[in-house]
């Protein structure tokens, strides 16, 4: 996954996109389009829509550049914008199911792994994917919002309109419940080698 990139970053790339600067806007679309269609992945369950309402996002910001320079967030604005498309989009399709698909970050070694490292690395992926999967919708939000995507608690309560303090106990409950989860299973694997 891409390095998570500055706020003061994407407010000069905004800057740049309402100047015009299309290498700006190639330089955004690169930081941005896979996190965004995450997001609108986990309030959507159709890939193929939530990658047409991030399409229309990149779309819109181009096409409004003009208007961009008065966006005092742009990262905030952008999860805000994505989120009103996922909403409207579930409106319309109301018997849609809600899943998230959670990507945990590879890792990034100066040699390559060896086939043993390879093995663990896919068994914790598997064990933290079924983990995050497992918890409440909400809890599932909030985590990959802060851990995945970077945002800050403060903006995870505005973007989703709930109290800092339900973000703050969500993401808690999360991570102690991820935690409980892993150690659970190795407990279990350590008795099934011994």
């Amino acid at each position: 996954m891409n390095s998570q990139p500055h706020s003061s970053h994407l407010s000069t790339l905004f800057e740049k996109i309402h100047q015009g600067d299309k290498q700006a806007f190639n330089e955004f679309y690169s930081c941005y389009a896979l996190r965004l269609l995450n997001f609108a992945k986990q309030m959507l369950s159709d890939a193929d829509t939530a990658e047409e309402i991030v399409s229309d996002l990149f779309v819109q910001i181009w096409t409004k550049r003009a208007l961009i320079q008065e966006i005092q967030k742009p990262q905030l604005y952008l999860y805000k914008a994505l989120k009103n498309g996922c909403l409207n989009e579930i409106r319309k399709n109301v018997y849609t199911s809600q899943t998230i698909d959670y990507d945990l970050e590879e890792r990034t070694a100066a040699q390559a792994p060896s086939p043993l490292d390879v093995l663990i690395d896919k068994e914790l992926h598997a064990i933290l994917t079924e983990a995050v999967n497992s918890l409440p919708m909400q809890r599932k939000v909030i985590f990959t919002l802060i851990r995945e995507d970077g945002l800050k608690q403060k903006e995870v309560a505005e973007l989703l309109d709930i109290s800092l303090r339900t973000v703050e106990n969500q993401l808690y409950r999360a991570v102690k419940y991820l935690s409980n989860y892993i150690e659970v299973y190795w407990k279990k694997e350590q008795s099934i080698i011994n």
